[in-house]
């Protein structure tokens, strides 16, 4: 805060800021990212200082958003596959540190600097801001009650914003209910696609003496695989080793193969499939 030529309210305001006492660090930061909110600017969680072992935390800094510079090797890539965003620091110096007192156990403010380098932007508009976005936890209980009575992402984004009373209303924006519904989904079956069928089928094999699991085995397939990152768009023969796979009693060993894709290892080549169906097993 700057000495010279400050005004009451501000004075009052700043002096209000470093009274304060928190009773964790969370605290803190959810009174910080409510003072930003007025004002128009975003908040970055910034250094945690720790005493002895990692449980120990005594000290947290929180930044503006546009505290700092992108690092400079940044500009100099010319192989970039994704569209550079916008910069977004500009090293502002504006910051809230609170410091954990041992004898009271509360957090107390050490340093506050309400200094920025830039214009906020208008308090209407900080809803938008990364850090003041997100999901709280009833509205990811009523994206649970929509999708399961059949409304699809956007229409649950249509509902929640009316509800809410118009666009922006809401606390987050359509990016944010999509990231969320694909992480509740990656969830809901433990972590991966593979995981979910191999329960899936242990379930079946317990109510159907028909339906049961083979031991690991090689078959060839045409598949799609990725080379590094890129997906090969083109089919190629390949011999795959197929952890789990469906085989009835007839001998058979292709019988829903296909489903399982996630189970086949490929060759050294290629780094993973992303698609496959078999043909015939080998030997």
């Amino acid at each position: 805060m700057a000495g010279e030529g400050i005004s009451i309210d501000e004075f009052m305001e700043y002096d209000s800021m470093v009274r304060q006492t928190f009773k964790s660090e969370n605290e803190a930061y959810k009174f910080y990212l409510g003072y930003a909110k007025s004002k128009g600017f975003g908040v970055r969680k910034g250094d945690l200082k720790y005493k002895g072992n990692k449980e120990n935390a005594y000290r947290r800094t929180f930044v503006c958003c546009k505290q700092g510079y992108h690092d400079v090797k940044h500009f100099d890539e010319t192989d970039k596959k994704r569209t550079p965003r916008a910069l977004s620091r500009c090293g502002c110096p504006a910051l809230l540190q609170v410091e954990l007192q041992a004898s009271t156990g509360l957090w107390f403010v050490k340093n506050f600097v309400d200094q920025h380098s830039h214009p906020f932007i208008n308090p209407e508009l900080s809803p938008f801001l990364w850090s003041h976005r997100g999901l709280n936890d009833p509205q990811k209980a009523d994206v649970i009650e929509y999708s399961v009575g059949g409304l699809r992402t956007h229409q649950i984004m249509d509902v929640m914003e009316k509800q809410a009373g118009g666009f922006g209303k809401a606390g987050f924006i359509s990016r944010d209910l999509y990231n969320h519904v694909v992480l509740a989904k990656k969830k809901k079956i433990e972590g991966s696609d593979a995981q979910f069928m191999l329960n899936y089928m242990t379930a079946q094999q317990m109510k159907d003496p028909e339906f049961f699991t083979d031991t690991p085995q090689t078959v060839m397939g045409i598949c799609r695989t990725y080379s590094g990152q890129t997906p090969n768009l083109a089919w190629t023969m390949l011999h795959l080793v197929v952890w789990w796979c469906l085989k009835a009693h007839t001998g058979q060993t292709n019988v829903g193969c296909r489903l399982f894709h996630c189970g086949a290892k490929p060759s050294p080549q290629h780094s993973r499939v992303w698609g496959w169906s078999c043909i015939r097993r080998v030997g």
